[in-house]
């Protein structure tokens, strides 16, 4: 078996062996809980059936909220000391709930003392197995059972602050075998008791050489473009491509989330936790964006009443966008601007304030009084729940771009279109319209890669703050 092959293997392997062990601890938690509270303790007798049923009541809540934040696939690529974060975060949030239960349907009878014992045993027992099992995870890495052998491009700070992150961070999994350089005059470059083992431009051979299985870029570039052909190289060999951007990081840390390794430009999934993600991402918009409807419904008659009466006019706007995949879909916003907007935009192209393919105004004239109230707010937004709903769309996301805009992206910023795209994203978060067209491509890619069910709930929490102070938004 070929070292990537070996790679492929263990990545989807890993995650399998960790929930297992996770729910199988989940339930015997439950059962040495039931024996310290009802046999050592004898708090109290057990209680009638619904008492009973907590035994797998709180196993099954307490693994949900581990899937929703991602605390058993990601383990892989998780330190230890994250994984116990994540592993006793999950027993907090889901202790909350029950408690919360408990008040509001008036449980009495359910045992407290169970649920109290349940969620301190669990997330110990829990630890336990994670800690068991990254000693496995480490010994099967010095074995060279799932290491991936990588190379970074460059020779600048850049690329030797990516070799001093890995070893700083024990990112075992990777093992850097080199540094490809750009002339033939940097062959001999050694960092780390690293050296160049080729140039940039033989990377298909240095791929077959030495089975690589992960390529670093360094930093943003203003010649990325030029990586065009590393991407396709590595497309075709199936080989995960990081690129590691400090501004990236920066931005991704006020978001609230620690990057580790940087962002994915070709990243292999496994279809099977793919597809469960994507389940469970489409069951989450369909909940939410239907009670977003009833609870906003009054205020969407009020919104349409205040925009005609600004600017006479039909009260929403419809926009050709290209979701996932470039599928195009007409996107339903409240129309903040006058109707002849699109017809006055070539008039205006000389005064765009956006880099890259976007066109953004800080002062349009084209936007009405009302229009601008509703932009600050992001309240013109709030139709795209029937996107959502319609399949279109997701509640969190890159933003879906125009056609036009599209047709001017560099081959690797396509990727942001590689997921559902939404009203809300990372870089809503992380400063709005005040970023780099290339910062917002990064964090949407970085999300796509990274989504999990409880980081969509914390985004579109974290919207709300930044929605009301109105930060970014033109």
């Amino acid at each position: 078996m070929t070292p990537v092959k070996l790679t492929r293997y263990h990545k989807g392997i890993f995650p399998a062996l960790v929930i297992t062990a996770d729910c199988g601890l989940a339930f015997a938690a439950a059962h040495l809980a039931w024996t310290l509270v009802f046999g050592w303790l004898r708090t109290s007798p057990p209680l009638p059936a619904i008492t009973t049923q907590l035994r797998w009541i709180a196993p099954l809540a307490y693994l949900a909220f581990m899937f929703f934040l991602g605390s058993s696939i990601q383990a892989r690529t998780k330190v230890l000391s994250a994984q116990v974060i994540s592993l006793f975060r999950a027993a907090i949030y889901t202790l909350l709930l029950i408690i919360s239960a408990v008040f509001l349907f008036k449980g009495y009878l359910l045992s407290r003392s169970f649920i109290l014992v349940y969620f301190l045993v669990a997330p110990l027992l829990l630890s336990v197995g994670r800690l068991l099992l990254y000693a496995l995870n480490l010994a099967l890495l010095k074995s060279g059972w799932g290491r991936k052998k990588a190379v970074i491009i460059g020779t600048g700070q850049a690329a030797r602050e990516i070799f001093d992150h890995l070893l700083l961070n024990h990112v075992l999994e990777f093992e850097i075998i080199g540094f490809l350089v750009e002339s033939p005059a940097q062959l001999g470059f050694r960092h780390g008791g690293v050296q160049a083992i080729g140039l940039h431009a033989d990377l298909d051979q240095v791929i077959d050489r030495c089975g690589l299985s992960q390529v670093f870029i360094p930093g943003i570039a203003t010649t990325l473009g030029d990586y065009s052909d590393t991407i396709e190289t590595c497309q075709r060999h199936r080989i995960d491509l990081l690129m590691t951007s400090h501004q990236t990081d920066l931005l991704l840390r006020a978001a609230g989330i620690e990057a580790v390794t940087g962002v994915p430009l070709v990243d292999i999934r496994d279809e099977f936790w793919f597809a469960v993600s994507r389940a469970v991402k489409r069951a989450m918009d369909i909940v939410l964006a239907t009670l977003g409807l009833l609870v906003i419904a009054p205020a969407f008659l009020l919104i349409m009443a205040l925009i005609v009466i600004d600017s006479p006019g039909w009260p929403f706007y419809r926009q050709l966008r290209l979701g996932e995949r470039e599928r195009p879909f007409w996107l339903i916003k409240f129309r903040t601007m006058l109707r002849d907007a699109d017809k006055m935009k070539q008039q205006l192209s000389q005064q765009n304030e956006a880099d890259g393919p976007i066109f953004k105004i800080r002062n349009d004239p084209r936007i009405t009084k009302v229009g601008r109230w509703l932009r600050r707010l992001s309240l013109d937004e709030l139709p795209q729940l029937i996107n959502v709903l319609k399949g279109e769309m997701s509640l969190v996301g890159p933003r879906p771009p125009l056609p036009a805009e599209v047709a001017r992206y560099k081959e690797w910023q396509k990727k942001r279109l590689d997921g559902p795209q939404g009203m809300t994203g990372l870089w809503q978060i992380s400063g709005r319209s005040e970023l780099a067209f290339e910062e917002m491509v990064l964090l949407d890619i970085y999300y796509l890669e990274h989504w999990s069910p409880i980081l969509d709930l914390e985004i579109l929490f974290k919207t709300i703050p930044v929605v009301m102070l109105g930060k970014g938004a033109y």
